[in-house]
């Protein structure tokens, strides 16, 4: 079935087809899987922010 609708006066028409229930099931993974990443890469920038912290201290 071709996505779009209409006649042959070149008037037609793009109808989006609706995702599928694994479609939305994998970009909600993807999406956790974003939000994960940036949690892991904001912590790992307060370690180094810590650690930068400490070995300024340890140059006082």
């Amino acid at each position: 079935m071709s996505p779009l609708i209409g006649g042959d006066d070149g008037l037609d028409v793009f109808v989006p087809r609706q995702p599928t229930a694994r479609e939305r099931e994998r970009t909600r993974l993807r999406a956790a899987d974003v939000v994960g990443l940036g949690m892991a890469l904001g912590s790992l920038m307060v370690l180094l922010a810590a650690g930068a912290g400490w070995f300024g201290w340890l140059l006082t």
